[in-house]
């Protein structure tokens, strides 16, 4: 079992696992910014200073609430969030907290958003997935870059020769011909479908050997003067901890739905105090697990495996869902009889779409997934509600097409220590 951690954000990102919770009320008040238009081209062009000044304190703080809303948070509104200004106060003057930590929080947000809205949307309607799901994509291309047959173009070779960070290779690895997304996802399913096996090339990082130096020391720390440092970050590694994924001020943002600002701070602190103690030993790499997991893992997965067939005929059917359901519906208008359903089948072949195999047993699955919605169908509803309230209102100007920016200055790497910049339309 896979899943992202704190160690594959410090290796494709450079940002430390270490750092406080971050708090949107610890910015201070020196510095106001006023944001008028909010669509990424318009927010440019009203923050941006005349060319020949240095760029000022106000300028450098709307660059970052820019960057942080549109490259790393990837806002839901689609445009700069009002939000991420308090965050770009306290990058801005130099304030630590976990920036690595808050972003992981935020992609597991992000996933679980995103498959509550699959399981919401039918008749293939669309719905928008946001938060730094980039960083999913990086990873995934690190652990199946061959499984995907992914390259990189020799264009790109200088420029990964010497990179500080993995992000910087991984966002250049592609398919060798291009492949629309359908026969992408099918190809990326068939490879989980089939990965039954751990192998050191799907564990690109174990290494270590790209990175900051605080990620490539040895552990158990063979140099005494970095001793603390190296088990303060393995400890952040392996010590199990409650992430918080909170950005904005209001009580929707607190992570968990009804949630009082006293409680929130009492169960981070609760989760804070229980210490763990780590004795780094030598060791050896290896991909092996233990025989208590496998074991646990079998009877996990055995329960809710699916013949591959009826799997890939499911997902392949996605794809035209709504053609197939219009023909469901224009058949069985004709009659509920089992030759209509029969009909109904024949139908979907004529048309060229694959048909479901094991129909009563998935209909009976589906039933059975209803029952259950129905049960949990209050709490379910009670966060709709309350997400409701995080969502930006798009001004008028939200269907502008968006601008080429250019910045003066590249940014150096995605620590909490961004330089100032000046954006240009």
């Amino acid at each position: 079992m896979m899943t992202p951690t704190l160690f594959d954000v410090a290796a494709i990102t450079g940002l430390r696992p270490t750092g406080g919770i971050y708090d949107p009320s610890n910015a201070s008040k020196n510095i106001s910014l006023v944001i008028n238009k909010e669509a990424y081209s318009k927010y440019v062009a009203e923050q941006q200073g005349p060319e020949d000044e240095e760029v000022s304190d106000v300028e450098h703080v709307a660059f970052l609430t820019l960057w942080l809303s549109h490259f790393v948070f990837c806002s839901k509104s689609l445009q700069v969030a009002k939000r991420f200004v308090p965050m770009a106060i306290q990058i801005h003057e130099g304030r630590q907290f976990g920036l690595g930590r808050l972003i992981l929080a935020c992609l597991y947000e992000a996933i679980g958003s995103a498959s509550d809205e699959l399981k919401k949307s039918k008749d293939g309607s669309m719905f928008l997935c946001y938060g730094p799901l980039w960083l999913l994509q990086l990873l995934l291309n690190a652990t199946f870059e061959k499984e995907m047959g992914l390259t990189i173009g020799k264009n790109y070779l200088p420029e990964i020769e010497n990179r500080q960070i993995e992000a910087t290779r991984l966002a250049r690895l592609s398919p060798p011909v291009w492949q629309d997304s359908k026969t992408l996802f099918m190809k990326y399913m068939k490879v989980f479908h089939k990965f039954d096996k751990l192998t050191k090339r799907n564990t690109p990082f174990i290494e270590r050997k790209v990175g900051p130096t605080w990620f490539r020391e040895d552990f158990p720390a063979t140099n005494s003067d970095n001793e603390d440092e190296v088990n303060e970050i393995w400890h952040a590694y392996l010590d199990p901890t409650v992430l918080s994924c909170r950005i904005g001020t209001f009580l929707s943002d607190l992570g968990l739905v009804g949630i009082s600002e006293k409680f929130y701070h009492k169960y981070l602190s609760m989760a804070a105090e229980n210490q763990y103690h780590l004795n780094p030993f030598s060791y050896t790499n290896s991909c092996y697990c233990t025989k208590e997991f496998t074991e646990w893992w079998e009877r996990y997965y055995s329960g809710r495996i699916m013949d591959v067939n009826v799997l890939v005929s499911r997902l392949e059917s996605g794809f035209t869902q709504p053609d197939i359901e219009k023909i469901r519906s224009n058949v069985k208008g004709q009659g509920k009889s089992k030759a209509s359903i029969k009909t109904v089948d024949q139908a979907i072949r004529d048309a060229g779409a694959s048909v479901q195999p094991n129909e009563p047993k998935l209909k009976e699955i589906k039933e059975e997934t209803k029952s259950r919605k129905r049960a949990n169908g209050s709490s379910s509803e009670t966060v709709s509600k309350k997400m409701k309230n995080t969502i930006t209102v798009l001004t008028d100007d939200e269907d502008e097409p968006e601008m080429p920016l250019q910045r003066k200055k590249s940014t150096s790497g995605m620590g909490t220590q961004a330089p100032k910049e000046r954006t240009q339309v």
